[in-house]
């Protein structure tokens, strides 16, 4: 992926969070994660799709690993 692309699904990752975020506020959600953490995954999902749904080349098993790949980094599993 190029830097520009890159860039374009950062921003659309922290776009669609700031609008999940205002929903969850709305729905008066308690603490900082809702119940239904898929929502995250669904969001993320979006902002990737936008850039990458007509690129040939785009591995979606490739990018879940990565993804599960970060967040072991994160978790202590890794």
């Amino acid at each position: 992926m190029e830097k520009e692309e890159f860039d374009i699904v950062k921003q659309n990752i922290i776009s669609e969070l700031e609008k999940l975020e205002h929903k969850w506020i709305d729905l008066g959600s308690v603490g900082d994660i809702p119940s239904d953490i898929s929502d995250i995954g669904n969001v993320i999902g979006i902002a990737v799709g936008k850039i990458m749904s007509n690129k040939e080349n785009f591995d979606k098993d490739h990018f879940i690993n990565g993804f599960k790949h970060g967040i072991s980094l994160t978790d202590g599993t890794h």
